[in-house]
């Protein structure tokens, strides 16, 4: 008969496993759609990718839709968590956490490639409404804190109210930064954002002169 205590020992590493077995799955499934487009990864691809069954994976997700659904559900998390760490960290200047913030980005934006883009661009619509719609939250809660550090520096010009300022850079992301406007000007999503984002830039700072 097998104690109490030798249960208990057991379960969290079963549990651990599960978990692990998860991790794997969506960080395959994120490398592969983000690179390559979701509409031609198979599960089977996905599986395979990772060495383990069909039935393993089906266990976890139940559909490609379900699954892409959890890849961007930890992407959007991994940015909002990067993002909070630069702004919470008091000991940084706001010139070296705008610098720190936009090299987050383009680091997560190159992940997404022109196949995943044009995946996006081909859906009816709702995935990227969902995705559109998560992006402007990041936007008004980390810009809208970066901002307001600036403004408190002296570097944000304060004839612009701040949260104009974050509806404003909200605006042209929606509108600039979407799977059409991309794909007619042939840039990616990082090329397109970098450009944009020294646009308003060079509108809102202050000009510092020696």
């Amino acid at each position: 008969m097998v104690s109490n205590g030798f249960l208990l020992k057991i379960i969290p590493k079963q549990a651990s496993t599960a978990a692990d077995i998860r991790a794997r799955i969506i960080n395959a499934a994120r490398h592969l759609f983000l690179g390559s487009g979701f509409r031609s990864i198979t599960m089977a691809d996905i599986a395979q990718e990772i060495g383990i069954s069909k039935k393993t994976l089906y266990a976890n997700f139940s559909s490609k839709d379900t699954l892409l659904g959890a890849v961007l559900e930890q992407k959007f998390d991994q940015i909002e968590t990067d993002l909070d760490l630069v702004l919470s960290d008091q000991s940084v200047s706001f010139s070296e956490k705008l610098k720190v913030m936009l090299a987050t980005f383009h680091r997560h934006i190159g992940e997404i490639k022109p196949a995943f883009v044009r995946d996006i661009q081909r859906s009816d619509g709702t995935l990227f409404q969902k995705i559109n719609q998560r992006r402007q939250c990041i936007i008004r809660k980390s810009f809208g804190r970066l901002f307001e550090a600036g403004r408190q520096e002296g570097f944000i010009r304060e004839d612009i109210a701040v949260p104009v300022l974050v509806e404003i850079l909200v605006g042209i992301t929606v509108n600039f930064v979407t799977p059409d406007v991309l794909v007619k000007l042939n840039m990616t999503a990082d090329q397109a954002f970098s450009q944009l984002m020294c646009i308003f830039l060079d509108g809102i700072l202050v000009k510092k002169h020696p």
